[in-house]
């Protein structure tokens, strides 16, 4: 984040600093002189203007004269038409020149003495003309209106001037060699016919000052006209485009990809970019030539001060500086868009970031999407697809006759080629499948499923389960061979112990010369060994009964504290033994009735008290919690262990399965498996917790509602 904001502002202050310097040049007299048209421009520019305007001078000076020598053979109104719009046009070019402040005349008649215009200039010789003008000319004409001119203008310009320029009204001109012939209307005449008049004994001066002022007349648009300083925006833009490739070409294009505006110009397609850019930028660099060229050149200027815009100076300056600013920002995007086609490489960029690439790629899938046919589904509408494409196509060829032909042909080779494709592809997937099912065979269940088979992913997919179930089963059938190996052996080890006692006993009692007292005490051993024995059978017979679900069950109702508390109390002797104090928590409840076999339940809590008498470690407390929680009753017996938990809380309930399993101290291992059977038979819930050496056994029963006793009732 931090690099991104490194060069997003770099970048700002880079495109600020350009057009702060480009605009801060723009007062600078070699700029300004670098733009002014010189005497040739301007001649060539304003020959026209000058030419009329000097015709309609003399017209000011001498009204009376006729403008156009006539045959005598036109109509008078044509005559008369012609002389007006010829008149028309010449004096409006001598307003136009008259009312602009750089051009200065004098005209004398020569006939009557009558001057014109500025005196100054009659009495002004030519060499102070020539000296203080930017163009000047003196014309006289003589009798015949023949004119010599001096100064920067040739006697061919004022010569006979040709009628075309100044008549609006032709509806048509013929030119055959030096012949012009005009028609008007329905009348046709040649040039010879209708020739303007020069002016006949007048003299004529015009200038130009050296010092153009910068006013809105002709000649100062023109002198300063802003075109005249696209050379400098040209070469402005040329060394800021330089400088951006610099900058862009050694800053990582990773950064500069994630930074607006390039991170949204990257995501438009090619297509549109180019049109985007290329319009931006040239009607941006005409923009800002246009207004760098105006700003220069004092036009906008002028054109400010006589609305009478304040501040016009600071307005320009801001305005030429931002489209500086945003010129070089669209050629940073574009020069950002090239290096970014290298970068990504060519073909690349042409098939994901152009309009035409996409389209193609849109095309291809769709192609693809037909052919890719999952065996689980119905195809034939994806066939039927498929062949009124093919339909389509061939009927579009067909419309091309020979050179459509010439395309079916070319087609159908691409199209055996796809087919081709699409049949290798569908090879490699079986091939692919085909090698998973003998691994899955062999056992190995570790090995991984490929991503995608084509049409055979549904087949795939019901491999992956029946993998997923044979390691389940594996694991299952091994688990369960390891409790049978264990069960065997802890059943055997268990048996042993009281079938030795008794095997002992009963070889004692056979021999002979033993005491009535010594029988005694060998009948009472015989006795315990045998309801040992009896009670393992007995948790033995209940186990399998549970588990198989064959287990009869008295369901009533009752009180589950009071339930709890008689176990304890019958196993107080059991608990003081080993020194167990035990603490009750009822949070307040004085009766909890639950739906229980009361001989079951009660057989729950006295093999977890038993346990507890077993493997708690003496001298310690036993924690007792019964809660209500979402409608169920939450029993929690918690313990000290004296021996490390280091074994699963999940194999601790299983048959013959002890916390400490070094230990064979009267416990038959089937306790907790015989509780938590009992608790799921009665549908509750029965779990171990442990934490560090606290021992946690977790039962829940669903509470009944004093309404459901007293329907039982």
């Amino acid at each position: 984040m931090k690099k991104k904001h490194i060069f997003l502002t770099s970048f700002i202050a880079l495109l600020s600093v350009m057009s702060l310097m480009i605009c801060s040049v723009y007062r600078n007299d070699q700029i300004q002189e670098l733009g002014r048209s010189g005497k040739q421009a301007v001649i060539w520019y304003l020959e026209d203007d000058i030419q009329e305007g000097i015709l309609g001078l003399a017209q000011t000076v001498r009204s009376k004269d006729d403008i156009i020598k006539f045959d005598t053979e036109l109509p008078t109104y044509l005559k008369s038409t012609l002389s007006n719009d010829l008149k028309e046009k010449v004096t409006k070019s001598f307003l136009e020149l008259k009312e602009d402040a750089n051009f200065q005349y004098y005209a004398k008649d020569l006939k009557n003495g009558r001057e014109y215009g500025n005196d100054k200039l009659g009495n002004m010789s030519q060499k102070e003309l020539r000296d203080s003008s930017l163009l000047y000319g003196i014309l006289e004409y003589d009798k015949d209106g023949i004119p010599k001119i001096l100064g920067d203008f040739s006697e061919m310009d004022f010569q006979q001037q040709s009628l075309t320029r100044y008549l609006r009204y032709f509806d048509s001109v013929e030119e055959n060699g030096a012949m012009i012939t005009y028609h008007i209307n329905d009348e046709k005449f040649t040039q010879a016919q209708a020739m303007i008049q020069n002016p006949k004994q007048m003299k004529i001066i015009f200038r130009v000052p050296q010092e153009v002022s910068k006013d809105q007349g002709l000649i100062a648009r023109t002198v300063y006209d802003w075109s005249n300083y696209t050379q400098f925006s040209a070469i402005a833009a040329l060394i800021g485009t330089m400088v951006l490739i610099l900058y862009l070409l050694f800053y990582p294009i990773a950064i500069v990809e994630e930074v607006n505006p390039f991170l949204t110009f990257k995501k438009v397609k090619f297509g549109f970019l180019f049109i985007l850019l290329a319009t931006g930028i040239t009607l941006g660099t005409a923009g800002v030539m246009a207004l760098s060229g105006a700003t220069i050149s004092g036009t906008l200027q002028s054109v400010m001060n006589e609305y009478h815009i304040m501040m016009s100076d600071q307005l320009l300056f801001v305005a030429n500086v931002v489209s500086w600013m945003l010129l070089f920002l669209m050629i940073s995007i574009a020069l950002f868009a090239v290096k970014y086609i290298f970068v990504k490489g060519f073909w690349k960029y042409m098939k994901e970031d152009t309009v035409l690439g996409s389209m193609i790629g849109s095309i291809h899938r769709h192609i693809d999407a037909l052919a890719d046919i999952d065996l689980k589904d119905d195809a034939n509408r994806k066939l039927l697809k498929f062949m009124l494409m093919q339909i389509v196509i061939m009927i579009a060829l067909c419309l091309f006759w020979w050179f459509g032909m010439f395309l079916a042909i070319i087609y159908g080779f691409a199209l055996f080629l796809w087919l081709k494709q699409k049949l290798n592809a569908v090879q490699y997937d079986y091939r692919t499948l085909l090698k998973q099912t003998q691994e899955l065979k062999e056992g190995n269940f570790q090995a991984e499923l490929p991503q995608d088979v084509g049409i055979f992913n549904a087949l795939k997919d019901e491999f992956g389960e029946i993998r997923v179930g044979f390691e389940k089963a594996v694991r299952e059938e091994t688990k369960s061979q390891n409790m049978k190996t264990e069960l065997i052996s802890n059943v055997s080890h268990d048996l042993k112990t009281p079938l030795t006692g008794i095997r002992n006993y009963v070889e004692l009692l056979q021999q002979e010369g033993i005491s009535e007292a010594q029988r005694k005490e060998y009948v009472s051993m015989l006795d315990q060994y045998a309801k040992r024995l009896h009670a393992l059978m007995e948790d033995l017979f209940e186990v399998s009964k549970a588990n198989s679900g064959n287990i009869q069950l008295d369901m009533a109702r009752l009180d589950i504290i009071a339930l709890v508390e008689q176990v304890q109390a019958e196993c107080s002797e059991l608990l003081q033994e080993r020194e167990l104090e035990v603490l009750w928590n009822l949070h307040g409840e004085k009766q909890l009735s639950v739906l229980l076999d009361g001989s079951k339940a009660f057989r729950i809590f006295e093999n977890l008290f038993i346990n507890i008498h077993h493997y708690a470690l003496e001298h310690t407390r036993v924690y007792v919690d019964i809660r209500k929680a979402a409608g169920r009753v939450r029993i929690e017996c918690k313990n000290i262990s004296k021996e490390p938990l280091n074994f699963d809380t999940d194999d601790i309930v299983d048959r013959f399965v002890r916390g400490d399993k070094s230990r064979h101290d009267g416990g038959s291992g089937l306790g907790l498996a015989i509780a938590k059977s009992f608790t799921e038979a009665m549908k509750g819930s029965f779990h171990i917790e442990t934490d560090g050496d606290l021992f946690k056994a977790i039962i829940e029963f669903p509470l009944v509602s004093d309404t459901f006793g007293e329907n039982q009732e």
